[in-house]
């Protein structure tokens, strides 16, 4: 899945360096674009992962593995087992305005 609207392409530029994460926006505007971004770099539709596998290729972009698979779990992007022994892809939530 590729994102490409002005929000996204702006958080790209703004946030990542060489496919890392480089600083996690505090405003929840800016953070919604960081978060679908790094969640399609992560999983393929109908992919499901461990929870080591997801966290090894969380630490591949992201400093703190654990806090960001906790937050795109808790957002719906990344779906999971209640035991957390398999994850998929969830729903990308609307972006509300393009920049």
């Amino acid at each position: 899945m590729e994102l490409n609207s002005c929000v996204h392409e702006d958080a790209r530029r703004r946030f990542f360096r060489d496919g890392r994460l480089l600083d996690l926006p505090r405003r929840r505007k800016s953070r919604e674009p960081v978060l679908d971004l790094v969640t399609v770099s992560l999983l393929d539709e109908g992919e499901h992962l461990g929870e080591r596998e997801l966290t090894a290729r969380l630490a591949r972009i992201v400093d703190d593995a654990v806090f960001m698979r906790r937050l795109l779990v808790d957002s719906g992007r990344i779906l999971r087992t209640a035991d957390g022994s398999d994850y998929w892809l969830g729903t990308l939530p609307p972006i509300d305005s393009e920049v």
